[in-house]
């Protein structure tokens, strides 16, 4: 396994996309390659980014002071870049690195609002993932891979845990070391987790007698309001049928008054017509009084000519006294006259009389029959009346 090409891309100095290639001169034979340049030219942030892309997290070691002064800042013919990049490609066709793939590319994006992300081969991926598969591959970025200014000095200087992670990294005991690394502190966080459960268990004794009552009182409270929705599912169920019943008895009955308030209405309307007819036949009554009137007009006639006649009579015993008998044939006459008025007189009213007589039984009758049927029609009122109520009461 060796570096077989390094991009990037915004990194520090590095504006335009860069790539670096180290090819391999045979098969097994790798070249050397050497970068050369005045002081200032950038050749030291080659080896920060690789420092950076193998996941190194010091600021000091990577010579800044912030994480946005690994973007680059920007000149005067180009403007500031919002995002640095930078991909590590390694050949693994000898599966030094046990994975299935025969080359391998590690990318390190870091973005101006301070997040970052890792990509093994374009696929997204932590950072303790990568560490872990450096280690694998025997070497990072705290190891001798990569040595700098200073650097054998501080190993020649550095403390016995200094030196062991040299040593580990190169025996390749640096994986196991990581995941021991990460089994103690997932014990010790399943340690904190057991303390911070025993704490709360022991906050929670005094309550689980209390718990465990209201739990029993919950469940008793869930048979009772079972028994309760039964009883009133059967309760109301019955309820509702006797209702059903009587809802259909009085709708029965409701039809029975509805079709008898009909044929009442009907009677009535029959009456009523009766009525009318006997209100129009009031001019029965207005004949009757005009034949009574001229019964006593002519009544009073008949008085007047027999007044007239017992003065003629006078007037006749006073003339026959005076001249004899001279006007006896004209007295005569005037007397068969007013005897034969008389008679007709008393034959007319013997006629009215006769009318009056009938005409007064054929009133009596219609007023009876008028007082029957106002009855009648007070009765049916009364009723419908009564009817109406009865269905008010039952909407």
């Amino acid at each position: 396994m060796y570096l077989q090409r390094l991009e990037l891309q915004g990194f520090k100095s590095f504006a335009k996309r860069t790539i670096l290639e180290f090819p391999e001169l045979s098969k097994g034979h790798k070249g050397i390659t050497s970068i050369v340049g005045p002081n200032g030219s950038g050749k030291s942030n080659i080896a920060d980014s690789i420092r950076w892309v193998l996941g190194e997290q010091s600021l000091k070691t990577l010579r800044s002071k912030k994480s946005e002064d690994i973007i680059f800042s920007g000149s005067e013919k180009k403007g500031r870049l919002s995002m640095a990049e930078v991909s590590l490609f390694l050949n693994n066709e000898d599966k030094k690195v046990p994975v299935d793939y025969s080359e391998i590319v590690i990318t390190r994006r870091l973005f101006r609002d301070g997040t970052s992300e890792y990509l093994l081969n374009k696929n997204n991926v932590r950072l303790q993932d990568v560490i872990l598969l450096l280690a694998k591959a025997h070497f990072g970025q705290k190891s001798y891979s990569v040595v700098g200014q200073g650097m054998i000095d501080a190993i020649l200087n550095a403390s016995v845990g200094d030196r062991k992670d040299f040593f580990y990294e190169a025996t390749g005991v640096k994986q196991y070391q990581i995941k021991k690394d990460q089994s103690k502190n997932k014990l010790a966080r399943t340690h904190e987790n057991l303390s911070q459960v025993e704490i709360t268990l022991k906050e929670l004794e005094p309550h689980l007698k209390s718990l465990t009552r209201q739990v029993k009182r919950l469940e008793q409270r869930e048979e009772i309001e079972r028994e309760l929705r039964e009883a009133q599912k059967e309760y109301y169920s019955g309820k509702w049928g006797y209702i059903q019943k009587k809802y259909l008895h009085f709708q029965s009955r409701e039809k029975e008054k509805e079709t008898g308030r009909l044929s009442r209405e009907r009677e009535l309307e029959v009456l009523q017509n009766d009525l009318g007819d006997l209100e129009r036949g009031d001019s029965r009554t207005e004949i009757f009084d005009a034949i009574q009137v001229k019964y006593q007009q002519t009544l009073s006639e008949k008085n007047e000519l027999f007044r007239e006649l017992a003065n003629i009579k006078g007037k006749l015993d006073v003339e026959y006294q005076k001249i004899g008998k001279m006007n006896v044939v004209w007295i005569g006459k005037r007397i068969d006259d007013i005897d034969a008025r008389v008679a007709e007189l008393q034959s007319q009213r013997d006629f009215h009389t006769e009318q009056l007589r009938s005409n007064s039984e054929i009133l009596n009758q219609k007023q009876t029959i008028r007082t029957d049927i106002e009855n009648q029609v007070r009765s049916l009122e009364t009723k419908i009346h009564e009817i109406h109520t009865m269905l008010k009461e039952y909407a």
